[in-house]
């Protein structure tokens, strides 16, 4: 790379020489450079930034398109039925690389949505956990969402409604490992709280609950139309937006218009019955057996960030214990049932640590957090609840009373 001087350019002509500067370089190194785009923003400036810019792009568009798609979906594009990395889809036709381009567009756009509102809760806890998105948080949540894609493409009332639907997720969920379908069964709610927000104003609440189920069928299919309403909700939104409900990832089955109910998914690998929990005595066995076959197994333990691997919160919340559990029944249960105060105060603090979006973030800004938040220090998925009346002083603080069981909907005050 050439040498840049620390000397203050001249106001004229800077522009300029830094053009000059790239136009002399190599069309290899201009494609190479033009590769590393981030974004189709990036890409668009550098394109137009000079003619012989242009001129090094335009052969080798469909390369340079595939390449900053492979890194910006990373591990997600085993999710679109294509093998993951840049050289698995340069033979895609180019019809396929456009519709795989506008898979990435609306992606990125529901990321963006995503890490908008979900970004001023973190800063709430603390300001330096507010900080963009790294490219390892983008891919994790990219794949995620894909992945649900892939699930809600399933045809809906057989899939989600029929005898079968338990073995067909069963199936489906045991091609991942258990931290990516926890990571899935979050980006469930992710999706069915943007689809609510975008259409509070499209389908009110006194409308029929028929119109609403029709076209949340639609739109949990399709990104692209859930990134179109998202863009007219805040299009016609005046004043201070009310925060949008990317909840924790628990539907509620009572209510017919919610796009997907996914006990099986949403609550872990226990069974459950539709609509009731069974008796927990009955499960006793089930759970025993899990649990056993979780002790047996090897340690795990963090490596380092990779959209692939277990998330720093994953592991450290567990103390590096294999768990094979996710979604509702992610904390370990005791011998000793616990008292009413303590199960709340249980379900409380998973709801918190889902709703903060603790295992898509990389181990820095988890780090941040468990600094204010201290009861998500190491090992706390797998520590039994404080004395009952701990818990029940805990439990009924103002930052956990809601209308809505199980979903927190006021920001947390923290002492600066």
């Amino acid at each position: 790379m050439p040498h840049t001087s620390t000397e203050q350019p001249q106001a004229a002509g800077g522009g300029v020489s830094k053009r000059l500067h790239l136009e002399q370089l190599p069309t290899e190194i201009l494609v190479a450079i033009l590769s590393c785009a981030h974004t189709k923003d990036d890409l668009h400036a550098l394109i137009r930034a000079s003619p012989v810019v242009y001129d090094a792009f335009f052969p080798v568009r469909e390369a340079v398109l595939t390449t900053i798609v492979a890194q910006a979906l990373g591990p997600g594009l085993r999710d679109a039925a294509i093998p993951c990395g840049p050289a698995a889809i340069t033979d895609l036709s180019f019809d396929g690389l456009v519709a795989l381009l506008r898979i990435h567009r609306d992606l990125q756009s529901f990321i963006d949505e995503f890490a908008d509102h979900k970004l001023a809760e973190l800063r709430d806890v603390h300001p330096d956990a507010a900080s963009p998105l790294t490219s390892t948080e983008r891919q994790r949540l990219a794949q995620a969402v894909l992945r649900h894609q892939v699930l809600a493409c399933l045809n809906y009332y057989d899939f989600f409604f029929g005898e079968q639907s338990h073995s067909i997720l069963r199936a489906f969920l045991g091609l991942f490992r258990p931290w990516e379908v926890h990571l899935l069964a979050d980006a469930h709610g992710f999706v069915c709280g943007a689809i609510r927000r975008a259409n509070r104003k499209r389908f009110p609440a006194w409308l029929v609950a028929g119109e609403k189920e029709k076209h949340s069928r639609m739109v949990i299919k399709d990104l692209g139309l859930l990134r179109r309403d998202l863009i007219t909700d805040r299009d016609e939104t005046t004043g201070d937006r009310p925060p949008l409900s990317f909840g924790i990832g628990l539907p509620e089955p009572a209510r017919p218009h919610l796009p997907c109910r996914f006990t099986f998914l949403v609550t872990g690998p226990l069974p459950r019955e539709q609509g009731a929990e069974l008796v927990k005595r009955e499960l006793r066995p089930e759970r025993d057996e899990l649990y056993a076959r979780e002790d047996a197994r090897p340690a795990l333990v963090f490596h380092g960030e990779a959209a692939d691997d277990p998330p720093f919160a994953w592991v450290d919340g567990h103390a590096g214990l294999d768990c094979q559990r996710w979604g509702g029944l992610l904390r370990r249960e005791f011998p000793d049932e616990p008292s009413h105060w303590q199960g709340r105060w249980l379900q409380q603090r998973l709801n918190r640590w889902r709703y903060l979006g603790f295992a898509f973030w990389d181990r820095s800004r988890v780090e941040l957090l468990k600094a204010r938040l201290p009861e998500y220090g190491t090992g706390w998925l797998t520590a039994p609840p404080p004395p009952n009346d701990v818990c029940r002083r805990e439990a009924c603080q103002p930052e956990f009373r809601s209308p809505l069981a199980g979903r927190i909907v006021k920001r947390w005050e923290h002492s600066k």
